[in-house]
């Protein structure tokens, strides 16, 4: 009896089920149906809406969209308004943004991209209205203004550049949503590209003029002028974001970071800003990354006229650098030290003294990674010797050193 009860109360379920789904199916779904239709509609499915709907726009823009398709702009705009106004129904924002649409590509309505502006910030304000400061509202609006939300009409195409023309007017007239959602989508997606880099400077030096003077704000553009190479411009910033707050460590944590400094050097390599690549360089150098080291001994002993203005000759501080190089386990730093205190600065024309004990040391410290090749580079040393013609002096207390290796 009991199963009985159950199979007959599952029945019951199943024919009201398919009930609802046989009158959904009876509705009268056409580019002309009536205000009263569509009221129903929208009631009905705000009503029996899956928990897709958090996803998925409502299936009526399906039927506006048919209505477009067909040239039926008249009676989509109809249908729009009376979704728009519907206050009950949960998705008009959509309705609202097709409205803007009509207008800027002028179906139906006559084109103003102006009264285009005004319609998309109220679907924007219709659609989020979490407080401007959350991090949510920042991601939701880079997709929206990524494209995924303002255009409805033109097949996927110009989103974006439409998404920035209203969301600048906004900004340009004010708003500090629509600001904050500029800087963060450029901050964001800058790529390390100059005209990115230059809108994101802008948007933040304009939440700074709304009154928005935070650490974050401060820390965001020592960093974005620092990807710009503009430096002094940088530490300018970085000091107002520690004055504000700003942790340093967390701070110097956005500018040392490697892979971001090899990209930056790359970049400017291609654009030939030498000084960048000198500065960028430097950093990876302080990171301890010995051929970054090497590079910039190379740079300091003059030998590279790209960065001579840059970087003048100071031999003391390429000798300092060659050091810790070698000291790092770079092996072209080790040999040239070699080279170094074996020759002496009258042979080699940089000032370093002699020093045999040491060119001994950096000898075996450079055949600890070279297994099998100790005959052959104390060959190599002696006839380096051999080439310099006298001009080294204790040439014959070298030779015994190296037979006695």
């Amino acid at each position: 009896m009991k199963n009985i009860f159950i199979l007959s109360f599952s029945l019951i379920v199943f024919l009201l089920d398919f009930q609802h789904a046989y009158a959904d199916s009876n509705y009268y779904i056409s580019c002309d149906m009536s205000a009263k239709d569509v009221n129903e509609y929208l009631r009905d499915e705000e009503s029996h809406m899956s928990a897709s709907r958090i996803y998925e726009p409502s299936s009526v823009y399906e039927l506006i969209d048919n209505c477009i398709m067909d040239k039926e702009y008249k009676h989509a705009y109809r249908i729009l308004k009376i979704i728009r106004d519907a206050t009950y129904f949960n998705d008009r924002y959509i309705a609202t943004i097709y409205i803007g649409d009509l207008y800027f590509f002028g179906f139906h309505l006559k084109q103003d991209k102006e009264k285009a502006f005004e319609i998309y910030h109220e679907a924007f304000y219709l659609k989020y209205k979490e407080s401007p400061s959350s991090d949510k509202m920042f991601d939701i609006a880079s997709n929206w203004f990524d494209g995924s939300g303002v255009s409805y009409l033109d097949g996927g195409y110009g989103e974006s550049k439409k998404g920035y023309y209203w969301l600048s007017k906004l900004s340009e007239s004010g708003d500090l949503l629509a600001t904050k959602i500029l800087s963060n989508h450029y901050y964001k997606h800058n790529n390390f590209e100059k005209n990115n880099i230059l809108e994101a400077i802008r948007w933040h030096k304009k939440l700074e003029q709304l009154g928005e003077k935070t650490k974050h704000v401060a820390a965001n553009l020592a960093y974005l002028y620092f990807i710009n190479a503009e430096f002094d411009s940088s530490t300018k910033w970085k000091d107002i974001a520690i004055k504000r707050g700003f942790d340093q460590e967390d701070l110097n944590g956005r500018f040392y970071n490697e892979d971001n400094l090899r990209g930056l050097r790359y970049n400017f390599a291609g654009r030939k800003r030498y000084d960048a690549v000198f500065f960028y360089t430097k950093m990876l150098a302080e990171l301890n990354n010995e051929k970054d080291q090497y590079q910039l001994s190379q740079w300091y002993f003059g030998r590279d006229k790209d960065t001579r203005s840059f970087a003048p000759v100071n031999q003391k501080t390429a000798l300092t650098w060659l050091t810790k190089s070698a000291t790092n386990g770079f092996d072209k730093a080790q040999l040239e030290l070699v080279l170094l205190y074996m020759m002496g600065k009258e042979a080699s024309g940089i000032d370093l003294d002699q020093d045999l004990d040491k060119m001994e040391y950096w000898i075996n410290i450079f055949l600890l990674s070279k297994q099998g090749t100790k005959t052959k580079f104390i060959n190599f040393l002696k006839t380096t010797l051999l080439e310099a013609k006298g001009k080294v002096k204790n040439s014959k207390l070298i030779n015994d050193r190296l037979d006695a290796l």
